[in-house]
């Protein structure tokens, strides 16, 4: 049996463990709702890159894991632009377990950061999706053929790089910066798909609390663009979803 166990906030993650699931017999999970033990002789790990990294909510939710009959393993990695430090996080929190990581690859889709997409055309987004969608099949055909592939690590400098943009969001679009404005409908999708339950409907509105993982689903997927970081509404073209993803299947 096998498992691909994936984190999405705008979609290309779904979309990309979804198709390499239909492709190879894996079981899909989603990792917010994802048992604490997995018993499968192959196990893939599809997650995004926020700042040069796995997301702080997979990194932990990982640790508290445990994984037993592994013989093959894979991640495969969501990103706008590059690796970062990703790959070597994922192989040192594996290596912990005891989990070779045998296989690896960099898929890059249209960002769903709004710093990086408030200038990229509806062109652009395209282009690049296709060109990761383009590179599919042989990921899945290596995949399917247990190809294993050395990961080379990455100096530390990169890491530095990394917690310098990360401190950068936490400490100017900090949780309780976000907040929803008067088009807030009340209509809980950014409550049901938070993955950190950092969002609550209270008196027909979204309130925010201090848990935020930085996923940005809340922005992108809400019907009215009512979701605010400080004085940056992500609205309209600014959002982004991936095409292929109905809100429905990351709930």
């Amino acid at each position: 049996m096998a498992t691909i166990i994936y984190f999405s906030g705008s979609g290309n993650g779904f979309f990309l463990a979804n198709e390499v699931a239909k492709a190879t017999g894996a079981n899909l999970v989603s990792l917010k709702n994802a048992p604490s033990v997995i018993e499968d002789e192959e196990v893939g790990f599809v997650f995004p890159n926020y700042c040069g990294d796995i997301p702080t909510f997979v990194f932990d939710k990982l640790k508290e894991m445990n994984f037993t009959g592994i013989k093959y393993c894979y991640f495969l990695l969501d990103a706008g632009l590059s690796d970062g430090f990703a790959k070597n996080t994922m192989q040192d929190l594996l290596k912990e377990k005891g989990i070779t990581l045998n296989y690896y690859d960099l898929l890059c889709f249209s960002s769903n950061f709004f710093t990086t997409i408030v200038n990229v055309s509806q062109k652009k987004r395209e282009k690049l999706n296709k060109r990761a969608t383009d590179k599919l099949p042989l990921v899945i055909e290596n995949i399917k053929n247990r190809i294993s592939l050395p990961i080379k690590k990455k100096n530390g400098f990169l890491d530095f790089n990394k917690k310098i943009a990360y401190f950068f969001i936490v400490k100017f679009l900090r949780g309780e910066r976000k907040i929803a404005t008067s088009d807030c409908i009340g209509c809980g999708l950014c409550e049901s798909l938070c993955p950190t339950h950092n969002i609550k409907i209270s008196d027909g509105k979204a309130v925010f609390g201090n848990d935020c993982t930085y996923c940005y689903s809340c922005c992108h997927w809400c019907p009215t663009g009512a979701v605010k970081f400080g004085r940056i509404t992500i609205k309209g073209l600014k959002q982004y979803r991936n095409p292929n993803v109905d809100s429905k299947d990351l709930i």
